[in-house]
């Protein structure tokens, strides 16, 4: 296979573990072979093991959650807009986050961990500071909740669309942070 090759062949792999993986847990590699159209064979000649698999598509998660968040410039806009800016970039990326966060799935490295944590972490204190989340609640569980709302965000996706289950999912997590 030529460089060019491979790489189709790994999006096209990652991309149909994700969608397989995100509705349920266990996914054989006969089936992602199927999915992208490959005998079983092929795929182990890149993928010597699910395990291998699911570290790769970890990587490939990780790295598009971090490229969504630095292109939404969450330190451009105000708060709100900011968290309506998480979701539709992590929504839009769909399955590769869903799997990530739903198998609790560890990040490749810890930089990968706080390219996505960091600005999370960042927009919920500078939420929590300028008084438009709430301050009496730590900041972990805003997190947990922002995580949750993802979550439900990306289920919604399937049957409402990625920009109305983004905007859903932003609405409801801003109603329970927001400082009352």
């Amino acid at each position: 296979m030529s460089v060019g090759t491979r790489a189709n062949f790994r999006r096209a792999a990652l991309e149909a573990a994700a969608e397989l993986f995100a509705s349920r847990d266990d996914v054989s590699m006969s089936e992602v072979a199927e999915a992208i159209g490959v005998g079983r064979a092929t795929l182990y000649r890149h993928y010597d093991s699910r395990e291998a698999l699911l570290r790769d598509l970890t990587t490939f998660a990780f790295d598009d959650a971090r490229r969504a968040l630095e292109d939404a410039h969450l330190d451009e806009v105000d708060v709100p807009e900011a968290f309506e800016r998480v979701f539709r970039a992590l929504v839009h990326i769909g399955s590769r986050y869903a799997v990530v966060t739903r198998e609790s799935v560890c990040p490749p490295d810890d930089e990968a961990r706080l390219a996505i944590g960091t600005p999370l972490r960042t927009l919920v204190a500078r939420g929590q500071q300028d008084g438009a989340l709430r301050a009496d609640v730590p900041d972990e569980w805003l997190l947990f909740a922002l995580k949750g709302a993802i979550l439900s965000a990306l289920e919604l996706a399937h049957t409402a669309g990625v920009e109305d289950a983004a905007a859903f999912g932003a609405r409801q997590f801003l109603h329970g942070a927001r400082n009352a």
